[in-house]
């Protein structure tokens, strides 16, 4: 952890924030035990770098004060038009006393945009508005089951629904089964075994969270 802070100090000090992203999210994913380099992640979240908002996340998991959640999402409109951190500052506050009114009106904005903004917010959507979120849920998230961009926060909202995704059981069926590859284009042809293998074995761990407990 001081190596990742004095990186950041180092690249803060020099102007150059870009050099600093690396660091932030690695405090983010070291936690707690990252809490001494949190006035650094504080000015970082304060500049106008790109990412800036990579360490208002880093922070959220640092601290786990929710203040920076709401602070940071009373600055977005009520329908904001993307914002990249939102699936995980939902997901936290879902886990963490709940959403704000406004708060849900924003996730209920970001959750209409199709694609990965979609796929991201499934679980917070879910976590948030539960079983009566399940036919939305469902009518959505089998698009993304065979995409090796999206499937992998699709089949995590889906395993979070547990037995009230068990509608998408043939689905899933279906891609574990499939005689061929998935439409991956990478250029690659070890690289697309490797994407969907990964898909594979995604999809055998979600089936199994799904059928685990019964409705």
């Amino acid at each position: 952890m001081p190596d990742l802070a004095a990186r950041l100090a180092d690249a803060m000090e020099r102007g150059v924030l870009a050099e600093g992203r690396p660091a932030v999210c690695a405090l983010g994913a070291i936690g707690a035990a990252a809490a001494p380099a949190v006035p650094l992640l504080r000015r970082f979240a304060a500049s106008d770098d790109a990412a800036a908002d990579l360490a208002v996340r880093a922070l959220l998991t640092i601290t786990g004060d929710r203040r920076i959640a709401d602070d940071y999402l009373d600055a977005r409109p009520d329908k904001p038009r993307r914002c990249r951190i939102a699936s995980d500052l939902f997901d936290w506050l879902a886990q963490h006393g709940g959403l704000t009114d406004r708060q849900v009106r924003q996730l209920n904005h970001l959750f209409t945009q199709r694609g990965w903004t979609q796929a991201k917010l499934a679980t917070a959507y879910w976590r948030h508005h539960g079983p009566p979120a399940a036919p939305m849920l469902l009518s959505t998230l089998p698009q993304y089951l065979d995409d090796d961009a999206y499937a992998q926060p699709a089949m995590k909202a889906l395993a979070a629904m547990g037995p009230h995704a068990q509608p998408v059981i043939p689905v899933l069926d279906r891609l574990i089964g499939a005689r061929h590859r998935v439409g991956i284009n990478l250029g690659d042809a070890d690289a697309e075994m490797r994407v969907d293998e990964q898909l594979l074995q995604l999809a055998l761990i979600t089936r199994a969270q799904i059928i685990a407990t019964p409705v």
